[in-house]
């Protein structure tokens, strides 16, 4: 069980209050949640909220400052996720879950209370399952290493995800953030690099298009047969390569492998039965792995029918290779990294 690290925020006056991580919420086994992902409906935005003056949200404005190392200072956590350290209009505010596949930004109550932010409104997130009114605030300066956005809107983060990170987490970075930068992540190692879209136009690469289902980055990908098949990528996922049933039976996995029995959970959509194996060779965006990882389902969940993807890609896809996402230009590459 991983240790339970206090977190204090220090107000203008010298005083101290201590800040609670969320409750732990529902566990989920093997990581698919990503794909169940929400999306905003617009709420309230401007209602007066109790505990805060409500402040009219716009567009946030981000900008890069000069000769900041595009490094982020960032972990690997214990269960594989990417955390990072931003600050909150000039404080240090602890770890923040790296997800591009959440839309917009979230924060725990908590954090967004000690720090005093102005209250703007609500948002309905509305999932496959579900809808839920969820509160937001404006933050005056939010950075992450050389990115600086100003009045940029987070909303509660009422998921635990310290469950599968080991760590207290105090929010998530997501597609607000990222749609503004050109990110290079390490799954296998957790590094983040952080850099302004401008200076990254001409960078050499093998660059290939994606395309968003539910905030999902999915790129098309090819495997063993050479069949092809459009992937979303959810670095939430510890596991490799997923197939949803349609792609199982239409590609026969299931008669020409060998594979062991198995059951996938997660929180929108209970359990789901699913056979393993070992994929002979896969291909991210030109880059290719031998022997992968692979969970085929052998039943319907919904993001299957919602999202009309082959499946989803997990960290363990990438191996060790450095994922460079350019949201600006709908267009994503996967870089060999060491000893790949």
């Amino acid at each position: 069980m991983a240790k339970r690290v206090q977190i204090w925020h220090t107000d203008n006056g010298g005083n101290m209050t201590r800040i609670q991580p969320p409750r732990r919420g529902i566990l989920v086994s093997a990581a698919l949640t990503a794909c169940f992902l929400c999306a905003f409906s617009p709420g309230n935005a401007g209602d007066a909220l109790p505990g805060g003056q409500a402040e009219t949200p716009s567009a946030p404005r981000f900008f890069f400052e000069s000769g900041i190392n595009p490094a982020l200072d960032s972990l690997l956590s214990s269960g594989g996720s990417i955390l990072v350290k931003p600050r909150i209009n000039d404080q240090e505010v602890g770890w923040f879950l790296l997800d591009p596949g959440v839309e917009g930004m979230r924060i725990h109550a908590s954090l967004a209370e000690a720090l005093e932010l102005a209250a703007s409104g609500t948002h309905r997130l509305i999932a496959t399952s579900k809808s839920e009114e969820r509160r937001t605030w404006l933050c005056s300066a939010f950075q992450l290493g050389p990115c600086r956005a100003e009045r940029l809107e987070l909303t509660e983060m009422t998921s635990n995800p310290e469950e599968e990170t080991g760590e207290p987490v105090l929010g998530v970075v997501g597609t607000a953030l990222l749609r503004s930068v050109v990110a290079e992540i390490e799954p296998g190692t957790g590094a983040v690099r952080l850099y302004d879209p401008s200076i990254y136009a001409d960078r050499p690469a093998d660059w290939r298009e994606f395309r968003l289902a539910n905030s999902l980055p999915v790129v098309n990908c090819r495997f063993e047969g050479d069949r092809e098949g459009e992937f979303g990528l959810d670095l939430r996922s510890p596991l490799g390569v997923v197939f949803f049933r349609p792609a199982v039976e239409a590609l026969g996995f299931l008669r020409n492998k060998v594979t062991r029995p198995g059951t996938i959970s997660g929180q929108n959509f209970g359990k789901a039965s699913v056979r393993t194996g070992v994929l002979e060779w896969f291909e991210t965006a030109g880059f290719r792995r031998e022997k992968v990882r692979a969970v085929f389902l052998t039943e319907d969940v919904l993001a299957a029918s919602t999202a009309g993807l082959t499946g989803l890609l997990g960290r363990d896809a990438l191996g060790k290779g450095v994922l460079v996402l350019d949201y600006q230009r709908q267009r994503l590459a996967v870089m060999p990294g060491e000893a790949e």
